[in-house]
């Protein structure tokens, strides 16, 4: 994780086990960790002595945001797993005075590369191409298509 950070990269990974198995546990405790709570930093373990001489330098001056969003006890039935991770983002960002996260208005955002493109023609859809968003007219539409329905 440290070394993706470093790079700059984005991280992600999923915990899966067995009902039960302590994944709730390990998530609220790691992001303890993320977090920089010294209760958790100080807990009389080897294991957790080891991780605080490698990782919590690193970890604290990271000034990682650790998002918590638990699926079983979600807010929203109504909301797609998108938006809930987008709600707990901003709540997580108020907690730190922050102000929220502004969603990408996708249909404004294909309305202007359709104007762009009326005014610059082929040249357009070249530039897009050798930048590898998109590999043409026909399959800028087809996406378009798909993110607007």
């Amino acid at each position: 994780m440290r070394q993706v950070h470093r790079r700059g990269e984005d991280f992600g990974r999923f915990v899966h086990g067995s009902f039960g198995s302590g994944k709730s546990h390990f998530m609220a405790y790691l992001g303890m960790l993320l977090e920089g709570k010294k209760i958790a930093w100080e807990k009389d373990d080897p294991v957790v002595a080891e991780l605080r001489k490698e990782h919590a330098e690193w970890i604290r001056e990271a000034g990682l945001l650790v998002v918590r969003l638990h699926m079983l006890t979600a807010e929203r039935e109504d909301a797609g797993f998108d938006r809930l991770v987008y709600e707990a983002f901003n709540r997580t960002l108020a907690q730190r005075d922050e102000p929220p996260f502004e969603f990408l208005h996708v249909d404004g955002v294909l309305d202007e590369a359709r104007r762009e493109a009326e005014q610059y023609g082929d040249a357009f859809w070249q530039r897009l191409a050798s930048a590898g968003i998109v590999a043409s007219k026909r399959s800028f539409d087809a996406v378009g298509s798909r993110a607007v329905s």
